[in-house]
C-alpha cells in the first residue's frame, strides 16, 4: 500500500494480517486526518473493517499506521506514545520521510491511500 501526500508517495509495509487485508480492499480511499495528541494523525475508514487476528498494542511508535476499532480509524504515528488506556490495532509501517512530514504537516490533511504500483 502507498499514502500519498502533497503530491509525494510514500510505501507503507502492511502486517500479515486479515485486518491489513481489509483496509487495503478499501483503496483507493482519501481521508480528510486530523492531528491528535501531538503523536499522530487519525481518520475515520469509509467502510467497517472486521479485527481478526491483528497484534494489539498500547504502546504506539513513529512510523506505525494502526487501527483504532473503537472508531472505525486509521492511524499514522509520527512520534512514540503510550496510549493507555486504549489499545490499537497494528496495521502496517511506514517506510521512508512520511512520519517527518507529518510531524511538520497542518492541523488537518488530506492523504491518499492506494495500492503500489506493480
Amino acid at each position: 500500500m502507498k499514502a500519498i501526500l502533497d503530491g509525494q508517495e510514500y510505501p507503507i509495509n502492511l502486517a500479515e494480517s486479515a485486518l491489513s487485508l481489509e483496509i487495503v480492499g478499501l483503496c483507493p480511499m482519501e481521508l480528510n486526518m486530523e492531528r491528535s495528541g501531538g503523536h499522530e494523525y487519525y481518520a475515520r475508514l469509509p467502510k467497517p473493517v472486521r479485527v481478526r487476528d491483528a497484534q494489539t498494542t498500547t504502546v504506539v511508535y513513529r512510523g506505525g499506521v494502526y487501527y483504532f476499532d473503537a472508531w472505525n480509524a486509521l492511524a499514522l504515528v509520527f512520534e512514540d506514545a503510550d496510549i493507555r488506556p486504549y489499545s490499537v490495532h497494528v496495521v502496517g509501517e511506514m517506510e521512508g520521510k512520511l512520519p517527518l512530514a507529518l510531524k511538520e504537516a497542518k492541523n488537518r490533511i488530506k492523504v491518499h491511500f492506494d495500492l503500489e504500483d506493480a
